[in-house]
């Protein structure tokens, strides 16, 4: 069996899950290709995959021809979709959201592009996330719908022994734009820093995709608030060095922050949490399947500064809940996100349809 995930762009969670989900596919026997429209800051991650960077629809279009795939996921891109089925490839053609935004887009999104999903895909595909499923269920009722956990293989991206910093560390992981709330992150740091001046901030942003608006609006705000002497930014990490940030983190006694209004996922989330990383998180809505509050995490309002700031401390200082927190949060990940259970949804989908 031979299978094609698409996408625009080979960065942020999507290049993340792919990667993840092309080893859950290949171990369970399926060939497994990747094709992105251009090259992101995440490119560099992909090894072992075989992986196509084309543009031109004709070109795509000829790639489907030659290589028979049995099943092609088309991810956001609703123009590929239809063109594809125009073309007319044979084999199962899914349409996949993992998040577009707010609410209010995404459902713009569906009605907009409601007909030609409709005509084109054989089915729809997105994860665990509320506001995705109801959407789904509202505008694309004539098509199977499938919604199962994307996978993240702990056994390649853990802890790992580092050494230790002086300071304790909040982190931030995102893309400077609205819906990211970076901004958020920084009025927190701030509290944090004016009750402890020893606390340092890390910030790891995708420096290839944002907003302009949003960045300039950034680094006045960086200077407004005097942020510079605890503030370190760091622009397109490989993924392969960051088990080792993220375990610098959990060892200062530090915690990693998530401050998105909605997200379909929250891979940065899981991939702290496989780190021994306490989080503190919004209720972004796709966080939901990774962190229960108190238990495998700590959920903060979007509105109190002052709720964060308290349940930050109490992570940074209490080393029992640290603990508690952590276990909890590695064996759901172990548990839920396994590639094995991924693997075994994605057959019964292909099968079904």
């Amino acid at each position: 069996m031979k299978v094609l995930f698409t996408y625009f762009i080979s960065s942020g969670g999507m290049e993340t899950l792919n990667r993840h989900r092309s080893k859950a596919l290949s171990q369970a026997g399926i060939e497994c290709h990747l094709l992105y429209k251009e090259q992101g800051s995440g490119h560099p991650n992909i090894t072992g995959i075989k992986t196509f960077l084309m543009k031109k629809t004709s070109e795509i279009l000829a790639l489907v021809k030659k290589e028979e795939y049995d099943l092609i996921v088309v991810c956001t891109d609703h123009q590929l979709l239809r063109s594809i089925k125009r073309s007319g490839y044979v084999g199962k053609l899914v349409f996949e959201l993992q998040g577009l935004g707010d609410y209010r887009f995404t459902e713009r999104f569906f009605i907009r592009h409601k007909t030609t999903i409709t005509k084109a895909a054989d089915a729809i595909l997105i994860p665990k996330t509320a506001h995705l499923i109801q959407l789904a269920k509202k505008y694309f009722s004539a098509l199977p719908l499938f919604s199962f956990h994307n996978c993240f293989d702990v056994n390649s991206f853990h802890h790992v022994p580092v050494a230790k910093t002086i300071s304790p560390i909040a982190g931030w992981v995102g893309r400077i734009e609205k819906n990211k709330k970076w901004d958020l992150f920084l009025e927190i740091g701030k509290r944090l820093i004016e009750r402890n001046g020893n606390i340092k901030l890390w910030m790891f942003i995708d420096d290839s995709l944002f907003e302009l608006s949003q960045k300039n609006l950034f680094t006045r705000k960086i200077d407004k608030w005097n942020l510079s002497h605890n503030l370190t930014v760091y622009k397109n990490i490989r993924n392969e060095l960051m088990p080792g940030y993220y375990s610098q983190i959990a060892d200062s006694g530090g915690l990693l922050c998530s401050t998105s209004g909605i997200e379909g996922f929250g891979y940065t989330l899981v991939e702290a949490m496989s780190c021994g990383c306490p989080i503190l998180t919004t209720d972004s809505d796709g966080i939901r399947s990774i962190v229960e509050n108190n238990v495998t995490g700590m959920i903060i309002s979007q509105s109190s500064i002052e709720d964060a700031i308290l349940k930050a401390e109490r992570i940074m200082k209490n080393a029992n809940l640290r603990k508690r927190l952590t276990r909890n949060g590695y064996n759901r990940i172990r548990s839920i996100f396994s590639l094995e259970n991924y693997a075994d949804e994605f057959m019964k989908m292909y099968w079904r349809l």
